[in-house]
């Protein structure tokens, strides 16, 4: 991956500048990833939400999650840590990080840029390392807005973790969904920084619904003339774990995977774009209702966003739906499917690509 040669050498010395500054701190000796706080963007009027990492000794980094839609990403990562191991959520992470990295994770063009600028870094954990994080993406490069923000973030974390230091209350909000927010304003004498509180109504967001054209002539002559079985299917949809490298920043395909439950076989299985793939997902599943030539009686699924894509075109063919936390065969079939696609590919020690956060060894490696 190669940085934004948009992006002039002033701007990233003050990134960087503002990186080591921050590292120096070592503001995650007494901060939590819990510890939120908002820093305004002086342009845009847009807040990024800033969260300390490294108080686990695991990672050290600033992410800010911009916006309404990064906070709700940011919240649903948090209960990540109490979600099924095969989670998608951490690819709809949407969010700047700074992170603190071994050199040999560095890309070429990050090396670059620190030669060019004459900095330098040794040890552990020492490099600056700057990426932008979108739902479905792989990491990329920081364009030329996002090198700004990310640089004044940083300095405003320097200095809300100085104060939050010697203030344990500081970030302590009276009601609910109400953040500490760093915000500037304009002056003669320049920008001036104060402090404010906001109140984010609703930060997850309302359920998403789906509107999926439903061809009710096609369903009512599948259900006329497709006997119903006794099969249980069940129904997945993940992200494939292999970036498709044609667009940029490369995109995480949606892997649809349907199973009959008693005997695991692997009845359909197809990979859509994560963009507008609710007609296609529709779609798939009636032609394999038509390729298999009977109905299940009851189809299971544990995602929310799988029933609610699922709900209309099975009601609409008479079929029961339900949720459950554990579709075996399908997290087996999946399982078998991730280990053939990494092994090899996906080094022994190396996180899983599944989203597990373990190690792959322990997790589809094995």
């Amino acid at each position: 991956m190669e940085q934004n040669k948009t992006v002039d050498e002033k701007s990233w010395f003050k990134l960087y500048n503002a990186a080591i500054a921050f590292k120096e701190l070592q503001p995650w000796k007494w901060m939590y990833d819990s510890d939120i706080f908002g820093v305004k963007d002086q342009l845009t009027g847009e807040i990024g939400f800033c969260c300390v990492m490294g108080n686990l000794g695991e990672v050290f980094a600033l992410a800010v999650y911009p916006r309404k839609a990064g906070l709700k990403s940011y919240l649903r990562l948090a209960s990540c840590k109490e979600a099924p191991e095969d989670s998608d959520i951490p690819l709809e992470q949407d969010c700047l990080m700074a992170s603190f990295e071994d050199k040999e994770y560095l890309a070429k063009g990050d090396k670059e840029i620190i030669k060019k600028l004459g900095l330098e870094f040794k040890g552990k954990n020492a490099w600056p390392f700057f990426q932008r994080y979108r739902p479905a993406r792989k990491p990329w490069f920081l364009n030329p807005a996002e090198v700004e923000f990310l640089t004044i973030a940083l300095e405003q974390a320097h200095i809300v973790c100085q104060r939050f230091k010697t203030d344990r209350k500081l970030l302590r909000a009276e009601r609910q969904n109400t953040y500490f927010i760093r915000v500037p304003k304009i002056t003669e004498k320049g920008i001036v920084w104060r402090d404010q509180w906001e109140t984010i109504a609703n930060p997850l967001g309302e359920e998403t619904h789906f509107h999926i054209h439903l061809d009710e002539d096609r369903l009512n002559k599948i259900k006329g003339k497709t006997p119903r079985g006794e099969s249980v299917w069940e129904v997945d949809l993940f992200y494939s774990p292999g970036a498709i490298m044609d667009k940029t920043p490369p995109y995480f395909p949606r892997m649809f995977l349907c199973c009959e439950q008693s005997s695991g076989y692997v009845l359909g299985s197809q990979v859509f774009s994560p963009e507008n793939y609710h007609e296609a997902f529709a779609n798939y599943l009636l032609n394999l209702v038509e390729a298999v030539e009977f109905l299940p009686s009851v189809v299971w699924v544990s995602k929310d966003e799988v029933y609610r894509l699922l709900y209309p075109i099975l009601s609409g063919l008479g079929v029961k739906i339900g949720k459950t936390d554990n579709l075996a065969a399908a997290k087996e079939a999946r399982k078998g499917w991730l280990t053939f696609l990494n092994r090899g590919k996906v080094g022994r020690n190396e996180p899983c690509p599944c989203g597990s956060g373990k190690k792959f060894k322990k997790c589809c490696g094995t």
